[in-house]
Parts: C-alpha cells; structure tokens; sequence
C-alpha cells in the first residue's frame, strides 16, 4: 500500500534537484559563426563605422582588449607596411635628440675645449648627459655595443668599463660627424699622442677617423694651455726681458765680435808672417766659435722650458684619464 507514495516522492526529489552541466559539447546551430571573430565598432554622434579584423591586424586588438602591451610592440611589428613606419619615427626621435645635442644653446660636455674643461672631461659627465637628454639615442648604442652604464652587480662596482668608454667614444665620433666642435675627447687623444710623440702623418690620419684633431690644432691648443697656467711665468719672463735686454755676457761677446771685424778687415791686404798675428787670429776664432755656442745654448734652454711645461700640462690630463 505505501510503495507508490515512495516512488512519487522519490520522482518529486528528482525534480528539485538543479540541472547538473553537461559534459558533452552542444550541437551546433545552423549558421552560427563557429570559429573567432574580431569585430571594431567607432560610433560617433554623425555615424556608426564598424570593421572586421583578421590576420596580425587582429592580434593587434587582441593584445589591447586583454592588457598585453609588452606583445603588442611586436604584433604592430609583424604586421606587413607597419614595421618601417614604426622605425622610422624611432630614428626621427634619434635624430631631435642629436639635433639638441649638438645645438650651440645647449653647451653639451663634448662641446667644451677650454684647458681647464678639457683637464675636468669625465666620460660619467656624458653618460649623465645622454641619460637625461637623449636617452633613445644612449639606448641605440647600448644595444650596438652591448655595453650598459647601469650598476650590474649588488657591490657597487661597474664592470666592463673599458666596453662604456669604447661605446661613448663611438657616440662622440658620431656626434662629432654632425657637428665639427664636438671634439673633447678627440683634444685629449691628440694631447696624449703628442706626449707620445707621435708624428704629423699619424695625426692627419686619425683626424680622418674622427679619433682626434690635426697636428696643427693639437700645436694651437698647447699654446692656448701655455697662455693659461703658465700666465705669471710668461709676464715674469716679459718684465726680465724688459728690465734686462742683454746680459753682460751677450754685451762682451758683441764688442769683441766688432773689435775682430774691424781688425780682420784691416789686416785683409797684409802678409801674415808675424807669429804675434797669427795667435791673434786663432784668439779671434775662439771667441766667435764661444759666442756662437753660447747662443745655441740658450735656445736649446728655452726650447726645453716650453717642452717640459708641455710635457706637464699632458701629465695632468693623463693623471685625470686614469
């Protein structure tokens, strides 16, 4: 009597119980899309325009609907007749940040050849620089030199220092091919190739080069650095030059040159059988041979002031290189 109660409330359970997911896929609907469709839609007050994208245009929308912006870079560079676009306005942005570098009212570090900027010249200063102004242009040589300016290591330390100066070096070449006065570095290769000495045939070739200027620039900006640190030197030698025309050697030596012109002049026409004539000729060539070494010692002296005060000024530069 009570079974068909329990099987109705058994099948009223049934019932109740929410409808489980299926695990089977559902049957497809007659002309439904069944495959990704990537739709763009501009609605404006006038119009509404929409587009159906497919190929690398889609992946581009993809990766802005989803946040991807690191794939987006290389979705807009896989898609044909955009990837020369997008370099090209990279190399316009090189070309303003060159542009200012080399402008006069901008005074880069490259730009100044004065004695005591060039005795200062630190290539931290031009990484500072380019870091700040044109850091496009620090990341193109980077990349090219495989060198980085950054700190690498957790010590503090900066390893691979020589590949920096080298890619700075590059850049300042590079620079230097745009505008002639940016030439710093190429002062302070030519001070250290002259210390060396160097020939003139090394310097014109190296200027051609780009790595430094020309023998006849490097000889005018060592008298530039003379009339700068050697100022007090050079007007103490003035006020002596001045004070004191000849010295009292000089003013002897001239007398007895006169005195032996006026005696071998009269003596021109004479027989020299006297031996009294004869030692006074050999005394005459004495003193006019001394007179003439005296003179080539001196210049020897002040050709050596000037060298050693070269030799110094270099020193200094070296010193700071180092």
């Amino acid at each position: 009597m009570q079974f068909p109660e329990a099987a109705s409330r058994a099948k009223l359970q049934y019932s109740l119980l929410p409808n489980q997911p299926s695990t089977q896929r559902p049957a497809p609907i007659p002309g439904s899309i069944q495959r990704r469709e990537t739709k763009i839609i501009v609605r404006t007050a006038a119009s509404v325009k929409t587009r159906i994208l497919t190929g690398p245009l889609e992946n581009i929308v993809l990766n802005i609907v989803q946040a991807r912006y690191r794939s987006l870079s290389k979705s807009v560079m896989s898609v044909p007749g955009l990837s020369h676009l997008v370099v090209n306005e990279v190399l316009k942005r090189v070309k303003k940040e060159c542009k200012q570098l080399t402008s006069l009212k901008f005074n880069s570090v490259l730009r100044q050849t004065a004695p005591s900027a060039l005795k200062d010249f630190q290539w931290m200063k031009v990484w500072a620089e380019w870091r700040t102004t044109a850091p496009t242009f620090l990341r193109f040589l980077e990349f090219a030199s495989a060198a980085s300016i950054e700190t690498a290591t957790a010590e503090g330390k900066q390893p691979g220092m020589g590949k920096k100066c080298v890619m700075a070096m590059a850049g300042a070449a590079l620079l230097r091919a745009r505008a002639n006065h940016m030439c710093a570095p190429m002062y302070r290769n030519s001070l250290v190739m002259h210390h060396g000495r160097a020939r003139k045939r090394c310097f014109e070739q190296f200027a051609r080069l780009g790595i430094c200027v020309s023998h006849a620039s490097t000889l005018q900006k060592f008298k530039e650095m003379d009339h700068k640190w050697d100022s007090q030197f050079l007007q103490w030698k003035h006020n002596v030059c001045q004070a004191y025309p000849t010295t009292q050697h000089q003013a002897e030596g001239s007398a007895t040159l006169s005195t032996l012109r006026d005696v071998d002049s009269s003596d021109e026409n004479q027989d020299k059988t006297d031996s009294g004539q004869g030692h006074l000729d050999t005394r005459h060539t004495t003193n006019g041979s001394s007179l003439s070494e005296s003179r080539i010692m001196q210049q020897s002296d002040d050709q050596q002031d000037q060298s050693s005060r070269a030799r110094n000024a270099v020193w200094e530069i070296e010193v700071s290189l180092s």
